[in-house]
């Protein structure tokens, strides 16, 4: 691509390493706006092998968290691709060559269906019972918040990418109304403040999702991208699960009785776990965190991506009656 942000450092990173470069697999960018990364296919030192260069909105060490799961991994199904070099520019730029994985498996895709959920949850506990529980750099002043006011940044953040791409947008385009946002917005920060004023911050892969998971031809897996290594609140991952599998891909042209559907076979399916992972008072931590997802939904994902105004307007009707159940307190 023409327009590849990352072609002389990749290049640069090959003459320096011996990388034998290939085709250029895979490029990503932060809300629709600056590039995030690039994965080139090739070979190092003979071996099938990946080269990923990432320029991220955020402060990441991918290759030290990386290197830091598969020292601490102990699952017999889950693991991640061994990392050959690497190196890190500056706090949010570097590079990494890994392990290519294996031509006869894939990337798990959503929506899942309800067979692969229950799966897809058994790779989670293996992610869980093997992720290092301790951070193996120094934390950030962000995530040495208290929960609820970590989240109450987080938010701000997506609010202010929301009206960045409101100005740039003719009138006519606007499907978000302040007047009916604005009350729901200052009830979730009231209710996600109360929720998380007590919970735990946790060390997180903070990205485990059905696209970031390989499944190989021998039935194991592989988890990728460590660029979201870093501290959450608990409860956060459980819901980043639904959001990520059907908040935001999902058909959002059904009813919304059907839309609804798979965000509570979800959560039916995560308490559970969460029980397991002996997480205080369930229903309000994953309640609160869906009033997270949701209103992120709203605002990082359908208000700062370029959709269609057809599309925003029927999502964001189903996530305002979401976000209005789940503020009434309404068990889904």
């Amino acid at each position: 691509m023409a327009t590849n942000p990352f072609a002389k450092e990749a290049a640069r990173v090959a003459r320096a390493t011996g990388f034998r470069l290939g085709a250029l697999l895979y490029t990503a960018r932060h809300y629709g706006r600056q590039y995030r990364n690039a994965i080139y296919q090739g070979t190092f030192r003979g071996k099938p092998a990946v080269l990923k260069l990432y320029d991220e909105p955020q402060p990441t060490d991918e290759p030290r968290a990386l290197a830091a799961f598969n020292r601490s991994k102990r699952s017999t199904i889950l693991h991640a691709p061994k990392l050959y070099a690497s190196g890190i520019v500056s706090p949010t730029r570097g590079w990494l060559i890994m392990e290519r994985l294996a031509d006869q498996g894939h990337f798990l895709h959503s929506p899942l269906s309800p067979a692969d959920r229950e799966e897809f949850l058994r790779v989670f506990m293996a992610y869980r019972q093997s992720f290092p529980t301790k951070p193996h750099r120094p934390l950030t002043l962000l995530e040495q918040l208290p929960a609820h006011e970590y989240h109450t940044v987080r938010i701000s953040r997506w609010l202010q990418l929301a009206v960045d791409t409101e100005i740039a947008r003719p009138l006519r385009q606007q499907a978000l109304s302040g007047k009916t946002f604005a009350p729901l917005y200052e009830a979730a920060l009231v209710l996600l403040r109360k929720e998380f004023k007590n919970r735990r911050m946790l060390w997180c892969h903070g990205h485990v999702k059905p696209k970031e998971i390989f499944q190989c031809a021998d039935g194991s897996y592989a988890l990728t991208d460590f660029a979201h290594t870093r501290m959450y609140p608990e409860g956060y991952e459980l819901a980043f699960i639904i959001w990520a599998d059907w908040m935001l891909p999902g058909n959002w042209r059904l009813a919304y009785s059907q839309w609804k559907k798979p965000i509570r076979e979800w959560l039916a399916l995560i308490r559970p776990l969460a029980v397991k992972l002996r997480y205080k008072r369930v229903d309000a931590l994953l309640h609160a965190s869906l009033v997270e997802r949701t209103l992120g939904t709203i605002l990082a994902d359908v208000e700062s991506l370029d959709l269609s105004y057809a599309e925003r307007r029927g999502r964001l009707k189903h996530l305002f009656r979401l976000l209005r159940e789940l503020l009434d307190g309404q068990t889904l």
